[in-house]
């Protein structure tokens, strides 16, 4: 071996300058002017392993972005958070008065026939199955109902009123609505609380009317009859209801 090629005792990964024909390894001052000694080598890279370098500072760079749009859209995916959501109990609740409400209005078919007629003659029934009075010097009355059309619920509605005077005791009784216009049903839609009486014209369906009144003879655009356990209830009114819709 020539002394020439003798290895430099220097750190591992530096280079000699040169070599002396004494086998000492000797290293050229660096051009920045310091002491001699070994010199670490520049790193020189190919393209290609560039190229593979700035690939992997991309993908580490956009892996956080990915992430963020990943959790953007689950949270846009999910309901919204305190959003109202119907509880079963609710549900059971709705699937009742539904029930109650057709219930009702076979229970007025059976006892009143005419009905039947005022149904084909309506485009739509509001039913509230289940409308208690109660009170003594000052009482009031209230339920829910649902609103039918095509044989299908399409809105729930809640009735109140306030009465004055003597009206010791309860009492329940059922209240059914045919609408005969579709002015009078879009006049309950617009309305924030509809007060029975302003609007559309109403008419409180007696047991003589019952059995007078024809198809024919409808001019009103509401038919009202109001019953119990034992029928049409006399004297029975509308007078200061409010209707209001609680949801579609």
């Amino acid at each position: 071996m020539q002394r020439g090629a003798l290895a430099c005792a220097c750190p591992s990964g530096l280079r000699p300058i040169r070599a002396t024909a004494d086998g000492r390894t000797r290293h050229s001052p660096a051009a920045t002017g310091q002491s001699s000694g070994c010199h670490a080598p520049s790193p020189i890279f190919r393209p290609e392993e560039v190229d593979a370098m700035f690939k992997q500072i991309k993908f580490a760079a956009l892996v956080p972005i990915l992430f963020m749009v990943a959790a953007s859209s689950s949270i846009a995916a999910s309901p919204l958070l305190g959003a109202p959501q119907a509880s079963s109990k609710d549900q059971a609740k709705d699937a009742k008065l539904r029930n109650d409400s057709f219930a009702a209005l076979n229970s007025l078919y059976a006892s009143e026939p005419k009905a039947k007629e005022f149904a084909k003659k309506s485009k739509a029934i509001l039913v509230f199955p289940n409308i208690l009075k109660a009170g003594f010097m000052v009482g009031g009355q209230g339920g829910d109902g649902v609103l039918i059309e095509g044989g299908k619920v399409v809105g729930t509605f809640n009735l109140s009123a306030a009465s004055f005077g003597f009206q010791a005791g309860a009492q329940s009784f059922a209240q059914v609505m045919f609408f005969t216009t579709n002015d009078a049903i879009a006049y309950l839609d617009k309305s924030d609380g509809w007060s029975v009486g302003v609007g559309p014209s109403i008419v409180v369906v007696d047991q003589g009317l019952a059995k007078t009144a024809t198809t024919q003879t409808l001019s009103s655009d509401v038919y009202v009859f109001i019953f119990g356990q034992r029928g049409l209830m006399a004297g029975a009114g509308v007078q200061g209801q409010k209707i209001t819709r609680i949801r579609n």
